[in-house]
């Protein structure tokens, strides 16, 4: 089944969508990995390796429905969706369609799979061929920036589509610059001493190194990351959803799907075996952290600054313009992060009956979450106001 549409701001041909399930994946890594690749902000969370390894494993048990918008023979567009298993959502919202490989795999800021003057006219296409085929009452985009294009495009999409917004995160980032030191001149004098002082001391330890670690497999520099990180939540006495065998598992598929040269593995090593390791990825000039772990015995040395520290002086160095810590706003980010974004999550209601009532009932729901908060405001406050008397 096709729809066409066609984009008033450029005179193009009509555009068709096509929706495939999971066994279209293996043919569409190409098109896939040349589309990201034009993405105003291409990820490894938007890629062809990520969608692949989540649905192998994390996703094994949902049902996929990704939309393929094409120009004649050529893919322009991919949305892709899931439903069902782990992207379980609650009742009130209806049937719901998860935008991107999401549950329990923690990506960030998802956006359509499309060049960025193509994606108002793919978005479109696509909402027309899932309205038409139906079977769903929402349509979720969690993680979806404010920064981006999609929240605008969502809300005036028009045609009987109702959106609900709330913010659920926050992602911050550091700016780089050419140089470390001019880099490290937006933190406060303690902030540059601190990391100054605590860098010498540990990198001047006999056998003390920081270095890149792909001379190792992935596989094995992801062992000693589980490890360390492990250790470290047993440690403060946390669970640590990343440890999940699910989610471990999911990872070193990925490893194994998705180009090395993107994949940042660092570490502090000792006699050249790491006790720090950093995991991260290289994407359209930035650098996304995505997880850190170290030897609970070095905490006194500071390992986890250290080895921050030095990633982005590496990246300073390479020319990167964009350090980006991923949602969560984690008090330690702040020494590198002045300024972060909003994540938003984008609940779109289908123009059906069911989807309009699946839209109010999510109001209701909304308001009465927020008169419950306020109720706990302030009842904590009158809790403290008779303490401190």
């Amino acid at each position: 089944m096709h729809l066409s549409v066609d984009d008033p701001s450029t005179p193009r041909a009509p555009l068709g969508a096509r929706i495939v399930g999971r066994e279209a994946l293996p043919a569409l890594r190409e098109s896939w990995t040349r589309l990201v690749a034009a993405m105003g902000r291409p990820s490894p969370f938007s890629s062809w390796e990520w969608h692949t390894a989540w649905s192998e494993t994390l996703g094994r048990e949902c049902d996929l429905t990704i939309v393929l918008v094409e120009e004649g023979a050529r893919v322009v567009g991919i949305l892709p969706f899931a439903s069902g298993g782990a992207v379980a959502r609650p009742r009130h919202r209806g049937r719901v369609l998860e935008f991107g490989a999401f549950a329990r795999a923690h990506p960030d800021q998802l956006e359509p799979i499309a060049a960025p003057a193509e994606e108002a006219a793919v978005l479109r296409c696509a909402l027309g061929a899932l309205a038409h085929r139906g079977g769903f009452d929402c349509l979720r985009f969690p993680l979806a920036s404010e920064t981006a294009a999609l929240p605008g495009r969502l809300a005036s999409c028009g045609g009987g589509w109702q959106l609900r917004e709330r913010v659920t995160s926050a992602a911050p980032y550091a700016v780089l610059a050419p140089r470390f030191e001019q880099f490290l001149a937006g933190t406060s004098s303690n902030e540059r001493y601190k990391i100054h002082s605590r860098t010498r001391k540990l990198l001047a330890r006999p056998g003390v190194a920081y270095g890149d670690l792909s001379a190792r497999s992935a596989a094995e520099n992801f062992a000693v990351l589980r490890r360390l990180h492990g250790a470290r939540a047993q440690e403060k006495g946390i669970v640590s959803s990343f440890d999940e065998e699910g989610v471990q598992e999911f990872h070193l598929r990925f490893l194994a799907l998705y180009p090395q040269e993107a994949v940042m593995f660092r570490g502090l090593c000792v006699a050249g075996e790491p006790f720090a390791v950093f995991y991260g990825f290289r994407a359209g000039g930035r650098v996304l952290y995505f997880q850190l772990g170290y030897d609970p015995e070095w905490s006194k040395s500071s390992p986890g600054l250290v080895l921050l520290s030095e990633v982005i002086r590496e990246s300073c160095e390479a020319g990167c313009a964009e350090f980006d810590f991923l949602q969560g706003s984690e008090p330690y980010k702040r020494t590198w992060a002045r300024t972060e974004r909003r994540l938003l999550e984008l609940q779109l209601f289908a123009p059906t009956l069911r989807g309009r009532v699946c839209c109010e009932l999510d109001r209701v729901a909304g308001r009465l979450r927020d008169a419950m908060l306020v109720r706990r405001a302030l009842s904590a406050s009158g809790a403290t106001g008779r303490g401190s008397r």
